[in-house]
């Protein structure tokens, strides 16, 4: 309709269950964490040890990965990422489950 969109203000993260290192069959399915928070989008193997850092506003498809001359995004990025996760519940509360689950 013309009219821009407003930007997010808190931070997206999502967690996925994928291997690391990445199989051979499936090279771009690596990616443990992720957060997005203004233009940044970083993305993280599930230890940690392994992450890419996105401009998504000037960098849609991800060509560029900053990490290297960004660290302050980083740090900051992965801080809210630790944040996120020490809150994440260790399982799932019985409340998520069917009555007739066995």
């Amino acid at each position: 309709m013309g009219k821009a969109k407003t930007k997010r203000h808190k931070p997206l993260f999502w967690k996925i269950n994928a291997a690391w290192p990445a199989d051979d069959k499936k090279p771009d399915h690596w990616v443990g964490y992720v957060v997005v928070d203004q233009q940044w989008k970083l993305v993280t193997n599930k230890e940690g040890s392994y992450c890419e850092l996105y401009d998504i506003a000037a960098d849609p498809y991800e060509q560029n990965d900053l990490k290297d001359s960004h660290a302050d995004a980083v740090a900051s990025l992965k801080q809210k990422l630790s944040q996120w996760k020490s809150e994440l519940p260790s399982k799932p509360d019985e409340s998520c489950f069917s009555r007739h689950r066995k």
